[in-house]
């Protein structure tokens, strides 16, 4: 039903917890599950929820970003007794299920594909040019993100009704106080969690240029025929090659050399390649 973000059962003991958005009401889920043609026995609201008063108690432990540091924090000072919030503006899972490995390494495996049907190593063995349907990839892509994004985040959200959820963006006040939203959330401790995202140089004309960040590229629903890749990093040489598999010409380049922070000799070896 509208509203409702995670739920999980346990079938031992006939208990379902939902996760839901502010105003959704416990009747109205309990209706929908006897519309569904369920049986509710009772209906009892957790205690900790995201509609209480943050103002009430002070919070033993904060975190701000919901991805995996966040979550594994989370459930480990719960396992502590400690009472414990997270705070997210943006999808839960953070960097990893949304825009990092998950995706990239989707992308990475789908033109490994195309590119073992056309240089495999055995003279007498040919395929025909495999053909590319570019959307379903990034389709498939976008279902096994939100497939584990569900399972890994919203679930265990809804299987740990102790760790409340804030929707929001945090910002740390001078006097070492949070708030959500511009709504006070005290807090003995405060951990931040907030990962990465992808640095634009400052260089003349890029704005101008319809650039993408490696977020954007595994979003595109069109191959680009023609790919630049600032960066001679991992994530510009893993999307680099991904694409140049799928058909695109692709040009890195790199200010001094690839691999830059790593030994020398691997980004010697991956240049000579």
């Amino acid at each position: 039903m509208a509203g409702v973000v995670a739920s999980h059962t346990r079938a031992a003991d006939g208990v379902a917890r939902v996760v839901a958005a502010p105003g959704v009401s416990p009747d109205a889920i309990a209706a929908a599950v006897r519309a569904a043609g369920y049986t509710v026995v009772s209906v009892s609201r957790a205690a900790d929820g995201d509609d209480d008063d943050a103002g009430d108690a002070p919070l033993d432990l904060l975190i701000v970003g919901a991805g995996s540091a966040g979550f594994a924090a989370a459930i480990r000072a719960r396992e502590l007794g400690a009472r414990v919030a997270l705070v997210e503006r943006g999808a839960l899972g953070g960097t990893c299920v949304n825009v990092g490995c998950v995706p990239s390494k989707t992308l990475i495996r789908a033109a490994e594909v195309v590119h073992r049907a056309l240089h495999h190593g055995f003279a007498g063995i040919r395929f025909a040019p495999p053909a590319l349907d570019f959307r379903a990839v990034i389709e498939d892509k976008r279902h096994l993100v939100a497939e584990l994004q569900q399972a890994k985040y919203w679930d265990v959200l809804a299987a740990h009704p102790d760790i409340r959820l804030l929707r929001g963006t945090a910002r740390l006040r001078a006097d070492g106080g949070v708030d959500v939203d511009g709504r006070p959330v005290p807090a003995r401790n405060v951990l931040i969690a907030t990962g990465s995202h992808p640095h634009v140089p400052a260089i003349r004309g890029l704005a101008d240029a319809e650039t993408v960040t490696s977020t954007e590229l595994m979003d595109l629903d069109e191959r680009p025929d023609r790919l630049v890749v600032l960066g001679g990093g991992y994530v510009g040489l893993e999307l680099g090659q991904t694409f140049a598999r799928f058909g695109s010409r692709v040009t890195v380049l790199a200010r001094s050399r690839l691999l830059s922070r790593e030994e020398p000799a691997l980004g010697a070896a991956l240049a000579d390649y």
